[in-house]
């Protein structure tokens, strides 16, 4: 991070997809950790750095309540986001 802000970076943008651990785990995204999330941001932002978040709603794994949990994330200082919808493909759906 270091040599990053040194370069003069002054954002990055994050794939943390989600807050939801059991959502994370059901597509296999082993290497993203809810509990680490407000660690990583802590240290983006001791090196200079903002943190725009991508972030998913739709995952198999979510519920209702996963709005309001998403809101609350924003208190570990994330600066933008970018929100995508998860669509299910017709063509592989077993609902067809």
């Amino acid at each position: 991070m270091a040599v990053a802000a040194e370069s003069g970076c002054k954002a990055v943008f994050v794939g943390l997809e989600t807050v939801s651990q059991h959502s994370l785990d059901l597509q296999a995204k082993r290497f993203n950790q809810v509990r680490l999330y407000e660690r990583a941001v802590l240290n983006l932002h001791r090196h200079g750095i903002a943190i725009q978040a991508g972030t998913m709603f739709g995952l198999d794994g979510d519920d209702s309540g996963i709005f309001e949990r998403t809101l609350r994330s924003r208190g570990i200082g994330i600066d933008s986001a970018t929100v995508g919808l998860v669509v299910p493909n017709a063509r592989h759906s077993v609902l067809r």
